[in-house]
């Protein structure tokens, strides 16, 4: 959004100039020593698509920024506690690149990106995965289960962007993403997801 913007203003920058060349006569550019005088209409100009000057610019824009933007972004409200609507074959927008793989990092707290053949190595010893075929999985978890009375624990998950975007997206963190392409810490140098 951000970037188109940019090009709009670009393109208006360019109609503006070449509106004050053409305003200018040749001859005034060429003579030596003289200085065309610039006036307030050789700045101003009408997109093309306004027939009228009678019409101004008018933008709304309304952000909901209420207790609920905080929510996950993608729930099923039939459900109670489980959902299961991750579907594969869906887009989910979010900060994590639906395409990448991710592995979650218990010594930074956070997901890092991980090279889709670690992951298909992992895959092969996984505890649970969410498909037969590597292709067609979205996510995968090893877990230790050591004799009783220790409590089993993750070794190692890992997951496509998209089930992660699906998993905890909040509505803020989408909003936030088209607005302003996210909250970043540059302290840690990532982005930083927002929900309850």
């Amino acid at each position: 959004m951000v970037k188109k913007n940019a090009q709009i203003i670009i393109i208006c920058c360019m109609v503006s100039i070449l509106g004050l060349v053409s305003n200018m006569s040749v001859s005034s550019l060429m003579a030596a020593g003289s200085h065309p005088t610039y006036t307030a209409s050789m700045y101003e100009s009408n997109p093309p698509f306004i027939s009228s000057a009678d019409i101004y610019p008018n933008l709304l824009l309304i952000i909901d920024n209420s207790a609920s933007m905080f929510d996950l972004a993608y729930t099923d409200s039939s459900t109670d506690c489980y959902d299961d609507s991750f579907s594969a074959t869906s887009g989910y927008a979010g900060y994590f690149d639906p395409d990448t793989w991710y592995y979650y990092n218990s010594g930074s707290e956070k997901f890092v990106s991980i090279d889709s053949g670690i992951a298909l190595t992992a895959y092969g010893s996984a505890t649970y995965k969410s498909a037969a075929a590597f292709g067609d999985t979205a996510v995968f978890l090893s877990v230790d289960t050591p004799p009783p009375p220790t409590p089993p624990s993750i070794i190692y998950f890992a997951a496509k962007g998209k089930f992660l975007n699906w998993a905890a997206a909040s509505k803020f963190d989408i909003e936030k993403e088209i607005l302003t392409g996210g909250k970043y810490d540059s302290a840690n140098g990532h982005l930083v997801m927002e929900n309850r």
